[in-house]
């Protein structure tokens, strides 16, 4: 049994828990609990596997429950799904079943799979009653829609099938025999029901109230785990377009008839509960193609570009710009090697098992891991990427104020992580988001487990908190360097956006943020940014740090930078470097001293080689020893001390980036050498061993092959063979590495790596 995401396998095996014969493959690295006749996992779960495999037994059935969600992790399970069937055809005595709306998806699925006969099973439909019915239920006359009217709303239509909304609520309230139940409400954002009949309240307050509500939604997946008694749908969306994600969330939505796919995900979310179709009959497209992706469906996309299949051969196509948008985030954040060649990097092979967060916290959180701050990372990134973890605004100000770690360097992000960390202010703030961030920590830090070059042993929350506070600076760096496409810069105590295309001015937050904007010379950036009228920007989970600190950091710790080949010189005769840094699309141009430049570069390296002793740690076995891990060190540099290392880099990185005179100017240059932070070797494994394969990999394949308990998913008794693609994918980053050498004490970067002259004489 196939779900489209971990919420929706939870609610699986809860509703198939009368059958006792159930296994469960969830989480990072994955947990498997079995053998059993029936298996629950996700779409992403069993597409990694499938890129793997040449059939699907030993199961007899695949059954994908809701694959009318068409997410981009069923799309990828569908792509591997046809490779394996088509391959097979009928003599491979495949069963893959179907769940959903079969309207839409026996149409899109038919053509797919071409060499097996796919036919429609009658389902269980929904009650549908049109508009037509409920205008003459409650005696109003039926608003016709203009001809030319298909794609924008007729707005006195939408506002007609508002009113009709609310007869619909009275008619549940008045019929519908339950004590207690939700109706949800599909339409527009901001959508108001005049006199409502029922209360409306939001999703969580739903989940706990009593008596029948209403909740306006924006997505069935949205309000799945609720399960309505009736669907209320006025075929409407919100759709963002614009060239980046960032962009989207700056501008007014506008007003669409929904697309066939979110049709068709309403009218299953109703199931055989009562679905009122508010909407008039009007052409449709599958999907919407103006909106940028969900930082799910990114997620989800990097995981794609993991399982190896065509990112543009969808079964319900996603639009190209938002496919080429997220791919060029991932390629400025180092994630895969362009958008022209969406390979996995090292980098990108360890973002990609941290689901829960979005691309820029999980590299956030990679590459703080690398420096040797993996539970002090998954503590910040978990408490900011649960909503709701504060009861009010207040609140949140109150605690922000009091546990921001850095007075330098203000971070509403660090502040939440010591808050979490702070057991004591656990009853302060709402209990069950508090358990889920504390969750989803368990799950990053299982997402980093074959990574981690140290003891995996879990420190005391008091230890994690002190080694915030002594860490925070460079947190904050490090956060502004991955968040830098919502940067803005302080001027005149307003935000100016630094990598948007926008004229828009953001202010300083009054609630909410312990983050106060000075009069000028600093840089803010925040995680999630949006407009919420016509001339503010909220602003949440902001990070503050000086002008000269952000443009250092950019260069020291984002994850691909260019700069000049060779030195150049600057109008007072001085020797400098030139660095570019991309964002959003936007390439920001700095001139750096060339002493400075032989510093930046040395820096880099010491990342690249914390980044090599997570990548021997993958290649190990996870039964390896500290020694082994020592040994492999020495059969490569015998000087190298690890623990060390690990522990002077983050001095070295805070000291380079105070250090450093980085100036930002508009003018470009041509000649561009990349530097990208991918691992260095630092260690080999011993002659004729094999590579290991990762642990959620194996459990994969103890899942298929139904004979691995869960305590022999732990450790291996035998190196298997190097089959993992994140491997191959680590081999490939390091090739991409560009040809830069360890450098001698007594050598520097740019007097090794071209002769150090002015353009003009070369």
């Amino acid at each position: 049994v196939v779900e489209s995401s971990e919420e929706r396998a939870r609610a699986a095996v809860k509703a198939l828990e009368a059958n006792k014969d159930i296994s469960v493959a969830t989480g990072l690295p994955y947990s498997f609990v079995g053998p059993k006749k029936v298996t629950v996992t996700t779409a992403t779960i069993l597409a990694t596997l499938l890129g793997k495999r040449k059939n699907l037994r030993p199961f007899t059935h695949i059954i994908i429950a809701n694959v009318t969600s068409f997410t981009i992790g069923v799309q990828t399970l569908l792509g591997h799904l046809k490779r394996v069937v088509n391959f097979a055809g009928a003599k491979g005595h495949h069963r893959v079943i179907f769940g959903g709306d079969t309207h839409i998806a026996h149409d899109l699925l038919k053509p797919y799979f071409n060499k097996l006969h796919v036919s429609a099973m009658t389902e269980a439909d929904a009650k549908l009653v049109t508009i037509d019915s409920v205008a003459a239920y409650s005696r109003k006359q039926l608003i016709k829609i203009p001809a030319t009217s298909a794609k924008a709303p007729f707005a006195p239509y939408t506002a007609f099938a508002a009113e009709m909304a609310n007869e619909v609520l009275r008619w549940v309230k008045d019929t519908v025999k339950v004590g207690s139940g939700v109706v949800a409400i599909f339409g527009q954002e901001g959508l108001t029901i005049a006199n409502s009949v029922v209360p409306i309240v939001t999703k969580d307050a739903a989940s706990t109230a009593k008596g029948l509500v209403a909740v306006i939604a924006s997505s069935a997946d949205s309000v799945d785990e609720l399960t309505p008694v009736a669907v209320i749908d006025l075929g409407v969306s919100t759709i963002r377009g614009a060239n980046t994600a960032s962009e989207a969330l700056l501008q007014f939505p506008k007003i669409e008839f929904s697309c066939a796919v979110e049709i068709a995900q309403r009218r299953v979310l109703a199931g055989n509960h009562p679905y009122f179709a508010l909407y008039p009959p009007v052409s449709r497209p599958i999907r919407s193609f103006d909106c940028a992706l969900s930082c799910a469906d990114r997620h989800e996309l990097l995981e794609a570009a993991r399982a190896d299949v065509d990112l543009l051969s969808f079964v319900a196509p996603v639009r190209e710009s938002a496919i080429n948008e997220a791919l060029t985030a991932f390629a400025e954040l180092g994630l895969i090697q362009s958008v022209a060649e969406p390979t996995l990097t090292f980098l990108g092979e360890i973002v990609s098992r941290l689901p829960g967060v979005s691309v820029e916290m999980g590299t956030f959180v990679a590459l703080a891991a690398a420096l040797g701050l993996p539970e002090v990372a998954t503590a910040v990134a978990a408490s900011s990427s649960v909503a709701g973890l504060y009861k009010d605004e207040t609140q949140k100000t109150a605690l922000r104020g009091k546990y921001d770690p850095d007075d330098s360097n203000p971070s509403d992000l660090l502040a939440d992580g010591v808050v979490l960390l702070t057991e004591s202010e656990h009853v302060n703030l709402d209990a069950a988001k508090v358990k889920s961030a504390l969750e989803l920590q368990s799950r990053l830090m299982r997402g980093l487990s074959d990574y981690l070059p140290l003891s995996t042993e879990k420190h005391s929350v008091a230890a994690q908190r002190a080694a915030l506070h002594k860490s925070a600076s460079l947190l904050a760096y490090l956060l502004s360097a991955t968040l830098a496409s919502t940067a803005v810069r302080i001027k005149d105590g307003n935000g100016e956006l630094i990598h948007i295309r926008s004229v828009e001015r953001v202010k300083a937050p009054t609630t909410g943020s312990a983050v106060s904007f000075p009069t000028s010379g600093a840089v803010a950036t925040a995680q999630t940014l949006e407009k919420i009228n016509e001339t503010d920007i909220k602003y949440e989970g902001i990070t503050l740090v000086c002008t000269r600190d952000y443009n250092a950091s950019q260069i020291v710790l984002r994850p691909v930078v260019q700069h000049s080949s060779v030195s150049d010189t600057n109008s007072e005769g001085d020797k400098i470097v030139r660095f570019a840094v991309a964002s959003n699309g936007l390439t920001t141009n700095y001139h750096v001293p060339l002493e400075t430049a032989n510093g930046i570069i040395e820096a880099r390296l010491a990342i690249s080689n914390c980044l090599g002793l997570m990548m021997l740690r993958r290649l190990l076995s996870s039964a390896a020893t500290t020694e082994d891990f020592v040994a492999a060190i020495r059969r490569k540099r015998r000087d190298f001390n690890f623990v060390q290392h690990i522990e002077e880099t983050p001095r070295l990185l805070e000291d380079t980036i105070r250090g450093s005179e980085v100036k930002e100017v508009i003018t470009t240059f041509v000649k561009k050498q990349t530097s990208i932070l991918v691992p260095n070797e630092v260690g080999t494994l011993h002659e004729g061993a094999k590579a290991a394969a990762a642990t959620d990999l194996k459990s994969l394949e103890a899942l298929f092959e139904k004979k691995v308990s869960t305590e022999e998913t732990k450790a291996e008794s035998e190196a298997p063979a190097q089959t993992e693609s994140a491997v191959s994918a680590s081999e490939a980053a390091k090739s991409a590495e560009p040809a830069v050498e360890e450098d001698d004490e007594d050598e520097d970067f740019f007097s090794k790596h071209g002769p150090i002259m002015d353009d003009d004489d070369e």
